[in-house]
């Protein structure tokens, strides 16, 4: 049981995100740790500040695979908001 109000609330945004269709294939009993968790972080940070150097097509590819992390019915909504963070953060 998480013992931390941080930890409470890690546990349950990854289980809406498992629920959602975000395993990303892994069982469902291993949980992402901090590191991993900062490891993704810096990834996608990475990726965003190269986000202009990539051609638009493997940008479409891009968000199109992250949306399809999650349920198909929730795929559209993930979209609008992934791409709402890019042209919100653009000048990083």
């Amino acid at each position: 049981m998480p013992d931390t109000e941080a930890e409470r609330l890690r546990a349950k945004a990854l289980a809406r995100w498992e629920g959602e269709g975000g395993a990303l294939g892994r069982p469902p009993d291993v949980a992402l740790g901090d590191e991993d968790m900062r490891v993704l972080a810096r990834l996608g940070a990475a990726l965003l500040l190269d986000w202009r150097d990539v051609p638009e097509p493997r940008r479409a590819a891009i968000v199109k695979s992250a949306a399809a992390l999650h349920a198909e019915r929730d795929a559209p909504r993930i979209k609008l908001a992934i791409e709402t963070f890019i042209a919100q953060h653009h000048d990083l």
